[in-house]
């Protein structure tokens, strides 16, 4: 919940700083960085997740394995389920991102040609 807390304040505040800036792609370029911010919350928890596949490897029981995953899942309920549970929402967030991405820049690029001059004439 922290990872996601500070994450939203990031991409609002570059988004702001960006409009502020007067900069052309401001939707996409916010969430691109969601995006990268999103692929590193995906190593994070993956990492988490395989590392407590196999708990013997590290004297038994479960454990996060790095700060984003900590920040992410926190002291509560630390169960494999959990982890691949947290692991998996993980990926179709980052899929859903990338796809608002693309919409982003499609709907970008298309309003930059609409204001534009026209060439033909």
């Amino acid at each position: 919940m922290l990872y996601a807390a500070l994450t939203l304040l990031a991409v609002l505040l570059v988004a702001g700083v960006l409009k502020r800036l007067g900069a052309k792609a401001v939707y996409s370029t916010a969430l691109l960085l969601s995006v990268l911010l999103s692929l590193v919350a995906n190593f994070g928890l993956g990492q988490n997740y395989f590392y407590n596949l196999f708990p013997v490897m590290h004297n038994g029981g479960l454990r996060i394995s790095n700060q984003v995953a900590y920040f992410i899942i926190g002291d509560d309920l630390w169960t494999q389920a959990h982890f691949r549970i947290a692991f998996e929402r993980s990926v179709w967030i980052t899929l859903l991102l990338i796809v608002a991405y693309a919409a982003a820049k499609i709907a970008e690029s298309k309003t930059e040609r609409s204001k534009s001059p026209s060439r033909l004439t």
